[in-house]
């Protein structure tokens, strides 16, 4: 494989880099000579890379061809940013709007490489790969421009507050920047951006179907099923709501490959197993049973086991919610877990289940803090129940 960036790589060390600065020349001709070069270069990497791919039969060496390539760019193209921001208050007057041309010249042919390796070798194109402090920048400004407009937006009363909350989200990610932004978060951010924008009669559909899978949002809608479910009278018109909301969220599907957070589920899948959840729960009792059988009765084992109307899953996540949060110092995790599997028993649909400590720690142990979040509402919940 050949590598062809290496003239590209030079010319930006002998033209843009500080020390290069002093020996610049303010001839108009070696500016115009600069800007062809690069142009001509600019072509000669594309048609290059087109005919290197196109001779390579192996997708594997392909692949790496491409990323090579990618990988070089960016970090070409944050070089002259680099160089750039450091050089203009250094240079010269006659000489800033030249030094700042070719630059201008050389970021956006870097730019239109990336591009076209993005558009024509895509299923070689990691857009997993961190982008151009250039395009990051660009992100930044179409953001914050939309936040701004987002005051003028002419919302319903129903959409207005998820209007309002997808902008708080998108404000906070443009305020962290904890992770470089890669260019498949990019491209939902401008997807996400002409949704806001076009203002659709049912923006909560259209987040699902877009997989906006902020746990803000997750939040947002649960929340809205909890107070529509207060309307209702009794537990069956309830679930009979609940069954109805399934059955939507089913048939609305997300669109292929695309993801807001890497790290939450699919939003859809999210919402329909907090329903199913739910939808248990009503059908199951409307108290939950929990008691502690008098240890006269007998000595068994199993008698002595308080009874808690949860799923095992459910009290996976309160062993490991116990295991973190109360002894958060204590090594001895799996003695804690065989302990809560000795003392407890679950009831999943009326069914007795079997619980082992390695269940515990293994299957239901590692969950994100969502869903730790989630199961303990719905243990305040039955908490709330019995007491009152």
């Amino acid at each position: 494989m050949k590598y062809e960036l290496d003239k590209l790589d030079q010319f930006i060390e002998a033209n843009l880099s500080i020390e290069k600065l002093f020996g610049w020349s303010n001839d108009e001709a070696d500016l115009l000579a600069n800007l062809l070069f690069i142009k001509e270069e600019k072509e000669r990497i594309r048609h290059a890379m087109m005919i290197e791919v196109g001779d390579i039969e192996d997708d594997r060496i392909a692949q790496k061809y491409v990323r090579t390539h990618q990988i070089r760019l960016v970090y070409l193209a944050n070089k002259v940013i680099a160089y750039k921001e450091v050089a203009m208050p250094k240079v010269g007057g006659f000489l800033a709007k030249p030094y700042s041309n070719l630059c201008d010249e050389v970021e956006s042919s870097l730019e239109f490489l990336l591009g076209f390796i993005e558009k024509f070798f895509n299923q070689y194109f990691d857009k997993d790969a961190a982008i151009t402090e250039c395009h990051l920048r660009l992100i930044d400004s179409e953001l914050t421009e939309t936040l701004i407009r987002f005051n003028e937006l002419s919302y319903n009363e129903e959409n207005q507050p998820l209007c309002i909350l997808v902008g708080t989200i998108l404000k906070n990610r443009l305020a962290e920047r904890l992770d470089p932004l890669t260019y498949r978060q990019a491209f939902y951010f401008r997807e996400l951006i002409n949704l806001v924008l076009r203002i659709p009669d049912n923006l909560q559909k259209e987040l699902v179907y877009l997989n906006f899978n902020d746990p803000a949002f997750y939040k947002y809608c649960t929340n809205k099923i909890a107070f529509e479910l207060q309307e209702k009278g009794g537990a069956q018109e309830k679930i009979s709501y609940m069954q109805f909301c399934l059955k939507e969220l089913k048939q609305l599907q997300t669109r292929t490959n695309f993801i807001y957070r890497l790290d939450c589920m699919n939003i859809n899948q999210w919402l329909t197993d907090w329903l199913i959840e739910e939808i248990a729960f009503h059908e199951k009792t409307n108290q939950p049973v929990i008691s502690m059988p008098p240890a006269a009765i007998s000595r068994s084992i199993e008698l002595d086991k308080l009874e808690l109307n949860l799923s095992v899953g459910q009290l996976g996540l309160l062993a490991s919610l116990f295991i973190e949060n109360c002894m958060p110092n204590h090594p001895a995790h799996k003695k804690i877990a065989t302990a809560i599997a000795k003392n407890f028993m679950t009831k999943k649909a009326g069914k007795g289940e079997d619980i082992s400590w390695e269940s515990l720690l293994g299957k239901f142990y590692k969950h994100d803090k969502v869903s730790k979040d989630i199961v303990v509402e719905i243990l305040m919940r039955m908490v709330k129940r019995v007491r009152d």
